[in-house]
């Protein structure tokens, strides 16, 4: 990348304004981040709480004389509680540049709206994108690789206390063969239809990496299937999407990059396997939640003079993770390789484990 020759202030406003809008060449927008946006959900209070039902009370059938049990009923709900997640884009502008313009407001007016959308564009894509896919560390929210799965705790909910805190899950049988699942369209089909007989209704949303989205598109473009419906959300997005029993399914750079690898057959458990991964997503029970009023949010004290009088100083805000009320209505495939050939002894359907739910 070639160095700037001239610094940014004068790149917008040197010798006369024109009217004119700056082209963005940084910002990679993504389908899930999109879809996690539209269903944004408000919760205040010192943290994220929510109630989870967990047992059921007991019955049968009975004979007309037979006595009815009057022992206290079980305890049925427990709480649930996430922490508030911080995440912050400082701006700090040469005061310099403002006050020795400050009678060509439309020069300042260009300055300032760069910083804004170049922050607004760091909230997304640099932090929240990947943020999404990042299993839980550090300072970082809850992303849906954590409330996607099986993995325990999330939500201070262990699954050896609740052993329905679980997503529906697909995965290579690691104890008896070390072979990976197949990219191929049963496999998701099987995972809807379980999704569907479990919770009652389909994932609204199915996201995965680009090799198996690809290698998925040449099977139903093979059957002369539709491959997209033009009035989808994801179209109108700008982004393409497959369709299998009408739920969408796209690809997302970003998870591919966080939680994809070539599968490995002598890893014997799923960490050290690995593979490509499928997300199955309903959003009833999958929200971005945030903090109000820190919703990629400015300071409410707007602009302000650093101590020294040399800059000004504004942030910009998201407190707020990934919360799931319902992990049962979210499904995940892992240990996919995207390279198996149809030839191949393997390439067969697989069934989601549906023992949790069931048993």
């Amino acid at each position: 990348m070639p160095a700037p020759t001239i610094d940014t202030f004068n790149a917008l406003t040197q010798e006369f304004w024109i009217e004119k809008s700056v082209q963005d060449i940084v910002m990679r927008d993504t389908p899930t981040l999109r879809y996690m946006q539209k269903y944004q959900r408000a919760i205040g209070g010192e943290d994220i709480v929510f109630d989870i039902e967990y047992a059921r009370l007991t019955g049968a059938w009975k004979g007309k004389t037979d006595p009815i049990d009057l022992t206290p009923s079980g305890q049925l709900a427990t709480k649930a509680k996430l922490s508030w997640m911080e995440a912050v884009v400082p701006v700090s502008l040469w005061q310099r540049d403002i006050e020795a313009n400050r009678n060509e407001p439309r020069k300042i007016a260009s300055y300032f709206d760069l910083y804004v959308r170049s922050a607004m564009s760091t909230m997304k894509e640099v932090i929240m994108a990947p943020a999404l896919w990042t299993p839980q560390a550090g300072d970082a929210m809850w992303s849906l690789a954590d409330a996607i799965g099986d993995s325990t705790p999330y939500a201070d909910i262990n699954i050896a206390d609740v052993p329905q805190w679980r997503s529906i899950i697909t995965e290579p049988d690691y104890d008896t063969v070390t072979a990976p699942l197949a990219p191929c369209v049963e496999n998701v089909i099987r995972m809807i239809r379980a999704s569907q007989n479990i919770t009652g209704r389909k994932p609204e949303y199915i996201v995965t990496s680009t090799p198996v989205y690809d290698r998925l598109a040449e099977q139903l473009l093979a059957n002369d299937q539709v491959s997209a419906v033009r009035s989808n959300q994801i179209i109108n997005w700008g982004f393409d999407a497959l369709h299998i029993l009408n739920v969408p399914v796209t690809d997302d750079l970003y998870m591919e990059a966080a939680l994809c690898s070539d599968f490995d057959p002598a890893g014997v458990n799923r960490a050290g396997c690995g593979g490509h991964q499928m997300f199955f997503m309903q959003p009833k029970n999958l929200q971005l939640m945030y903090q109000p009023g820190r919703n990629m949010s400015w300071d409410p004290e707007g602009w302000r003079s650093s101590l020294d009088y040399q800059n000004y100083l504004n942030k910009l805000y998201f407190w707020g993770t990934v919360g799931c009320t319902n992990r049962r209505n979210q499904g995940r495939i892992f240990g996919i390789d995207p390279e198996m050939e149809v030839t191949d002894p393997n390439w067969k359907p697989v069934s989601p484990d549906l023992t949790p739910f069931i048993s």
